[in-house]
């Protein structure tokens, strides 16, 4: 009696508490300044954050598969960076308490090390040591967050979890963004095409992607969910992703997601798995949705790259640029001429110079073979690690949506320089994740 007597007292004491506070920031609202619920909620997310670490880490998360997943963007950079510190210092306190343990990846340590160290040391090889630094600070970034993720998720439920938090991040940043640039009417969503929908991103090339490795998580919780309801919504979250690439006009993305669809429906169909109907029907739609200027981009990129054909505008730079990056690489095979300095040697093949747009050439030509190598070793054992579990009853759809994902993107790193974007590293990361469970298991 005691007991009960005791909890109902504490209950009725924390209603109390909350009434209470919710009535002062209702006040504060009214006679200061509306700003106040959203000051409240930096407090309560940076009390969460610093009480449990993981909290902070799945705010990076979102971060990265919202609009902050584009690398030049102010808002994020102020976003990120506060969310960072304060999971770096929950991190360092729960250490320090004992309560958790700092966990590395045997297979990619050492390569980071590499990589890192040499990308420091590149600075010396800069002409614009701007660009260097600011290439630094996104590397720092992407290995902070891959060791977070490393360190925070392990289970199967966490790492679903992990899915469904990536999917509706990416869905509802961008279904708002789509219903705000007036995609409700038919002659706004005829304007989408002209100007390039791009969700909340900066380039539509970067928010395909991100959509191209999304993808893949939610067709893994259609499958995965029992609910009918919550599937159905799976499943159109699913074609709105394929749709809004469409009106991206991104034949980055629209190669990316092909590979994901060829990649999912060999894996279906070698397991004999009825939801290779589910996969197909998205393929049928973008055969019958795309516009005629868009197979017409589409057929001029494929036929460039098959035959040499000159493509348009976009293109003929893209390949002037491709071919400089390779002969400074050439030149440079060794060393690079620093992080992020290609462009500052492009000015000697064209009137403007830009990123390689392949991220594979940018970090040859950056950081030579002592970079290239260790990054493709990264990425390669990115890519190897969830095959370890595909064949697992327990771990193996969600091993093999993290690979189908990672592939989208590695695809599309062949067309954009993003070595050091957000949720290509969150992937990254969930594929080390896989690598400590199988070797668990082997143990």
């Amino acid at each position: 009696m005691r007991d009960s007597f005791s909890q109902s007292i504490a209950l009725k004491n924390k209603s109390s508490l909350f009434i209470g506070l919710g009535a002062i920031i209702i006040l504060m609202t009214a006679l200061i300044s509306p700003l106040i619920p959203l000051a409240f909620l930096v407090l309560f997310i940076l009390l969460a954050i610093i009480k449990n670490y993981r909290i902070g880490t799945m705010f990076m998360i979102i971060l990265s598969f919202t609009n902050f997943a584009a690398q030049k963007f102010s808002e994020s950079y102020h976003a990120m960076l506060f969310v960072t510190t304060i999971t770096i210092f929950s991190f360092a306190l729960s250490y320090l308490r004992g309560n958790t343990t700092v966990r590395g990846v045997k297979d990619l340590n050492l390569l980071f090390v590499i990589f890192g160290i040499w990308a420091f040391l590149s600075g010396v090889l800069a002409i614009d040591h701007s660009l260097w630094v600011e290439n630094i600070y996104w590397m720092i970034r992407v290995f902070v967050l891959f060791y977070l993720i490393h360190n925070s998720f392990s289970t199967k439920d966490e790492i679903f979890l992990l899915f469904k938090i990536i999917v509706l991040s990416l869905f509802l940043s961008c279904f708002i963004s789509f219903l705000l640039l007036g995609g409700t009417s038919f002659k706004n969503l005829l304007s989408l095409f002209v100007t390039r929908f791009a969700g909340a991103a900066l380039d539509p090339n970067y928010y395909a992607m991100t959509v191209a490795g999304t993808i893949p998580l939610a067709f893994i919780l259609t499958i995965k969910e029992k609910y009918l309801v919550i599937k159905l919504f799976w499943i159109f979250t699913v074609l709105f992703f394929i749709f809004s690439v469409i009106i991206s006009q991104s034949r980055t993305g629209l190669l990316s997601i092909s590979v994901v669809f060829a990649y999912t429906l060999f894996y279906l169909i070698r397991r004999k798995r009825k939801e290779v109907f589910i996969i197909i029907i998205p393929i049928v739609i973008i055969i019958i949705a795309l516009p005629p200027f868009v197979w017409s981009r589409l057929s001029l990129f494929l036929n460039s790259i098959l035959t040499g054909a000159r493509g348009d505008i976009s293109m003929i730079h893209r390949f002037i640029l491709l071919n400089s990056a390779v002969d400074v690489f050439i030149k440079n095979t060794v060393f690079g001429v620093g992080l992020g300095n290609f462009q500052v040697h492009a000015a000697h093949y064209t009137s403007h110079p830009m990123i390689a747009h392949n991220t594979y050439l940018e970090i040859a030509s950056g950081l030579g073979l002592l970079g290239l190598i260790p990054f493709l070793l990264i990425l390669y054992r990115g890519f190897n690690m969830p095959g370890k579990l595909i064949s697992d009853s327990n771990m193996g759809e969600l091993a093999w949506g993290v690979r189908a994902a990672f592939l989208g993107m590695l695809t599309s790193l062949f067309f954009l320089s993003v070595p050091f974007k957000l949720d290509l590293w969150v992937m990254l990361a969930l594929a080390s994740i896989f690598g400590k469970s199988s070797n668990n298991d082997s143990k």
